[in-house]
């Protein structure tokens, strides 16, 4: 607001009627000075005073929408629950080139809906690209979450025409659900396995196994497959990969054994009974969880005469236990 006051003259002065105009045009003109050096802006005439302007606030982290790869030549999002109501998107568009990475915060999208954001699926990070290789056409993601650690296995070729083959694959480890680490492994297929703390992964390999720690990163142990005996693998919260074989070709004979990349030479630990009802079995996959080790098993059953043969596969589940000493048993 622009001050028009003439002042207060001291007791006893005079001024005649032209030098007090001239006074108020002097303190006019510094008053429309001050007021066109100040940020804020003035209103001439108003009684309302300069005028504030909000500062815009910071764009939220999880602001976006999840970005859907639905491309026949895509490879499709794989979204996995990392704990507390969070997820993790990884997905590939065409021709595979990159990895893209989003993550879902629960708490984020729990705000946004309550400021009014309702229907629009924000919550989710900027996509961002965690591998890139311009030489790499990927086809396939395997991944698995554990204790807030993602690990991955993306499938690539380094053939655009043969895009399922395997010549090309990678390995990938998340700790933070930020931060990402990768090491190539041409041949490498399969889902990986997290131990349950999240401190480490093992992913199967041509030769044997690759164990990734918080601590150390990647190393490889061989361990030799056979397809009469062949191992898959889960890691342990103490960082020893316990292999799955089926012992006996005739029997579902489970046969545990533990290894480490500084003791790399398979030690056997338990060897089950024959489970009851399967004529054999060979071992698919296998998890720890908090309180056992869960094994996917297929047996076949081939029944007939040589010219007329049935094969019949069924996949079933056993439950390995832990005790307090360290030994194991079957559930």
């Amino acid at each position: 607001m622009l001050s028009t006051d003439r002042g207060t003259d001291a007791p006893g002065t005079s001024h005649s009627p032209g030098s007090r105009r001239r006074r108020y045009a002097v303190r006019l003109g510094a008053a429309l000075i001050a007021c066109a050096l100040t940020t804020s802006a003035c209103s001439s005439g108003s009684p309302q005073g300069p005028k504030t302007t909000k500062k815009p606030t910071a764009t939220p982290t999880f602001n976006y929408k999840l970005k859907q790869e639905t491309g026949q030549a895509d490879v499709k999002n794989v979204v996995l629950k990392v704990g507390g109501g969070d997820k993790l998107s990884l997905s590939s568009p065409a021709p595979g080139h990159d990895i893209i990475a989003q993550h879902y915060s629960a708490k984020a999208a729990a705000a946004q809906k309550k400021q009014g954001k309702k229907g629009k699926k924000l919550g989710w990070s900027k996509p961002t690209t965690v591998y890139s290789s311009n030489t790499s056409y990927c086809s396939k993601i395997d991944a698995a979450a554990y204790g807030g650690t993602v690990a991955a296995v993306v499938t690539c070729s380094t053939s655009k025409t043969e895009r399922t083959a395997s010549t090309a694959s990678v390995l990938l480890v998340s700790g933070d659900l930020t931060t990402w680490k990768n090491d190539p492994l041409p041949g490498a297929r399969g889902i990986p396995t997290v131990s349950p703390s999240g401190k480490y992964a093992s992913f199967n390999s041509p030769t044997g196994f690759v164990i990734w720690s918080s601590a150390a990163g990647f190393a490889e142990l061989k361990v030799t497959q056979t397809p009469a005996h062949p191992a898959v693998g889960a890691i342990m919260d103490d960082g020893k990969l316990i292999l799955v074989r089926s012992k006996y070709p005739k029997s579902c004979v489970v046969w545990l054994l533990t290894a480490t990349p500084s003791a790399p030479t398979p030690h056997g630990v338990f060897t089950s009974k024959a489970i009851q009802g399967q004529p054999n079995c060979t071992p698919l996959d296998a998890k720890m969880t908090k309180s056992d080790l869960k094994i996917d098993l297929e047996s076949v059953t081939t029944t007939g005469k040589k010219k007329h043969l049935k094969t019949k596969k069924k996949k079933f589940t056993a439950y390995f236990k832990q005790g307090a000493a360290g030994g194991w048993s079957i559930e």
